[in-house]
């Protein structure tokens, strides 16, 4: 299975924009080439994610730990905190930087953005989360929403402008037409067993019409993907190594 990438991620690197902001944190606030984030946005940014459990489940699973609260009733953990403001500021920095180049954020460009999003709120494999990426993504609060578009769709603004690619649906099969290893995902199965013999039995069940799926849960000795009915995930081409990358 292929999926196309719409996101030009990794052409062009952000952290040469963010460091060239005059940008002032602090465990509460902000201040970015003048324009500043106030505790209030912070808070609110904060109570967003808190309050959505859904939401929550996709953080932790992700970044495997729990989203932690601070000492005293309602409040948060500085490092956690200090990950959301961090957040805040780049979106600040982006927008900035789009004004210095003249940039607005098309409608093409928001509509990529959602469904980004959708895809990478989707629950890791072997997370307990049960709802998908989209509902995840529409639970959100709509100002929530609305900043997380915001934000995706003018990292694909800069990173299209950097990388000479039109931010529209043929400008972007055009890109992924030409530079296939880069764009493309490949999403990978695998059933582990101890034996060629056995290896060659279960194909053959396969092959006859058999579940991969059963197949993996019941002889795969990778509990992790066996869980997942076999499920490895999706890479790029050129992260596969032998024998999976023939």
């Amino acid at each position: 299975m292929r999926r196309l990438l719409v996101s030009l991620a990794g052409l062009v690197a952000l952290s040469a924009l963010l460091s060239a902001c005059n940008a002032n944190l602090s465990a509460v606030a902000a201040r970015v080439d003048g324009t500043a984030i106030s505790q209030g946005r912070l808070e609110s940014t904060l109570a967003a994610i808190s309050g959505d459990a859904e939401y929550r489940c996709v953080l932790s699973a992700a970044s495997g730990g729990q989203i932690q609260a601070g000492a005293g009733q309602g409040t948060y953990a500085s490092s956690f905190a200090a990950s959301i403001l961090t957040t805040l500021v780049e979106e600040r920095a982006l927008a900035k930087a789009l004004a210095v180049k003249h940039l607005t954020i098309s409608p093409f460009a928001r509509t990529v953005a959602a469904s980004a999003l959708q895809a990478q709120f989707a629950p890791p494999q072997g997370s307990t989360c049960s709802a998908s990426g989209a509902t995840v993504f529409q639970g959100l609060p709509v100002g929530y929403r609305s900043f997380l578009v915001d934000l995706q769709a003018e990292q694909a603004t800069l990173l299209a402008r950097e990388a000479g690619v039109a931010l529209t649906k043929a400008g972007l099969a055009a890109y992924a037409k030409a530079h296939p290893s880069e764009t493309s995902l490949q999403c990978l199965s695998a059933i582990e067993v101890a034996s060629k013999a056995e290896a060659v039995s279960l194909t053959s069940q396969v092959r006859a019409g058999a579940s991969f799926s059963a197949l993996a849960k019941k002889h795969s000795l990778d509990p992790a993907s066996a869980a997942s009915g076999g499920a490895l995930g999706c890479v790029l081409p050129s992260q596969l190594t032998s024998p999976l990358n023939t």
